[in-house]
């Protein structure tokens, strides 16, 4: 379906919610995009569920518990690279290029391959700014003052601010999605 920008959130939301579950129960999903997420169809569900939209996480047989070993390896969509995969990335190709030994390279590679609830953050904050973002090119930018706006129109600047903190270029400064989550609670009086 079509989704105006009311329903877009109310999406987010709902993939926050999702995200800050599995982390709670240490899942770290890895590869995270769109093409592992997909709508119901709000008008094709009956009963009480008819009208509302429900993400739905395909694709996971790459997900592992924190400090396990993913079934297969965990890799990146393309086009959705955290800020330190790419920086490994780099890595790998100038220490294969300048003729490093294996274990240097190695070492690099698995820099490469460490997906973890940081970069699934990352991934998170990417696909909201990229589903914010109304031109043609959503599916490869990094950077749009235009989705930031329209998100902080639509949830007020301190709540748009953590959510989109998680784009941080340094892990350490993305907020935890039990962080991104306490922004759409109610307040306490």
């Amino acid at each position: 379906p079509v989704l105006s920008d009311k329903e877009k959130m109310l999406v987010v939301i709902k993939v926050v919610q999702a995200i800050e579950f599995f982390h709670r129960n240490g899942l770290v999903l890895g590869d995270f995009s769109p093409r592992n997420v997909v709508l119901s169809h709000p008008e094709k569900l009956d009963g009480v569920n008819k009208g509302k939209l429900f993400p739905k996480f395909i694709d996971i047989d790459s997900y592992r518990f924190k400090g396990g070993q993913p079934p297969i390896d965990q890799m990146n969509t393309p086009m959705w690279y955290p800020p330190e995969i790419r920086a490994a990335q780099i890595r790998v190709q100038k220490l294969t290029s300048a003729g490093a030994q294996s274990s240097g390279i190695a070492s690099a590679d698995a820099h490469m391959r460490n997906l973890n609830t940081r970069t699934d953050v990352f991934k998170f904050g990417l696909a909201v700014l990229r589903l914010f973002h109304s031109s043609e090119d959503a599916i490869a930018v990094y950077i749009s003052p235009e989705a930031r706006d329209r998100v902080a129109r639509m949830i007020g600047a301190k709540r748009a601010k953590v959510l989109l903190s998680s784009l941080e270029e340094n892990p350490a400064n993305r907020p935890n999605m039990t962080e991104i989550l306490q922004q759409f609670q109610p307040q306490g009086g």
